[in-house]
This record gives structure tokens, sequence and C-alpha cells, in this order.
């Protein structure tokens, strides 16, 4: 009994927009339509027999329709409250950047570079990983020579926008050669 349950509901869960449309006209149009039309169809006695199952199916088509489309409804409407939470969290963040952090992050914008390379154990490169503004864009690098880094796209464009962020920025790492190594 509790298999034959959740092998309907996953049926239920399986089936798409498109076929629960087609059931809720289906039997709308059975349950309401006038007694003539039904009988010129020659359902009258189908109808009759199985209204009660026309009802729940017309009825539960219709819930799940309108579950899904407010689940849609959602996450629509609460797209634009996302984008702006997140620019609130990135803007604070980069309101917080210590003066190494900018150090690390000017050559970026300074020099134009798209990559950097920074050792693996480095902290504050890995800070920066952490906050999501820089990212490891190779996943092969050298102990000495370092791994490549890329500045995340919404980094660059903040920085485009907000000029003076990188203000106070201590010196910059020594640049490493990056994969240069002949080991």
């Amino acid at each position: 009994m509790l298999e034959s349950i959740s092998s309907f509901l996953a049926a239920v869960k399986a089936m798409t927009p498109q076929i629960l449309i087609g059931i809720a006209i289906f039997c709308g149009v059975l349950l309401l339509s006038s007694p003539s039309f039904t009988g010129t169809l020659g359902l009258t006695g189908i109808i009759s027999a199985n209204r009660a199952y026309l009802g729940v199916a017309f009825v539960a088509s219709l819930c799940i329709l309108l579950s899904q489309f407010f689940w849609w409804a959602k996450d629509f409407l609460l797209h634009p409250v996302r984008v702006f939470r997140r620019s609130r969290q990135r803007d604070l963040l980069m309101s917080e950047l210590t003066p190494d952090e900018k150090g690390y992050l000017l050559p970026y914008i300074s020099e134009t570079k798209n990559t950097q390379y920074f050792r693996i154990d480095d902290g504050i490169a890995q800070g920066l990983v952490a906050k999501g503004i820089i990212f490891q864009s190779a996943t092969v690098g050298y102990l000495h020579d370092g791994w490549a880094y890329n500045l995340q796209p919404w980094a660059r464009r903040y920085f485009a926008k907000h000029t003076d962020t990188l203000v106070g920025a201590s010196e910059p790492p020594e640049p490493l050669p990056g994969g240069a190594s002949q080991w």
C-alpha cells in the first residue's frame, strides 16, 4: 500500500505542467460542460459513473499547477532582492579590504593584468579567494613559480566604477614568473 502511494506521488512529481494543464482542461470540460454537449459526445454515462474521480483529478491538477506557478513566481520576484543583497554584501566586502589585500589587487587594475601568480600557501591570496574576489584559474601550478589567479569579472566591474577603492594599497608583492619552472 505504502509503495503504491509513493510510486503514485513520484509519478505526480514527474508530471510536466503541459500534462497537468491537459488533465485540468479535460476534466474541466467533462465536469462543466452542458449535458447536451456530453450527450452528443456519448460521454454522459462515463461522466456520471466517474464524476468524483474527475473532480479529484481536476482539483488536484489545478492545485499542483498553482503551486508550481507560485514556486516559479517566488524565484522570479525574489531575484531582484537577491541581486540587491549580493551587491550590498560585495560593497561591504570591498570596503573592508586591508592594505595588503588592496596591494594584491592593484596590478589587476593598474596594469590591466588578467592573471597574477601567487604561491599556494600565500595567506593573503587565499583570503581573497575565500572572499570570492579572485579565483584560481588553473589547477596546475608550480611550488616556486606560483599558481594562476584571475580577478572575478564582478570585481573588475566594481573597481572600474569605484576607482577610489584601492587607495591606500600597500606595495604589491613581487611578481612570480608563473609557469616558468623547469621541473
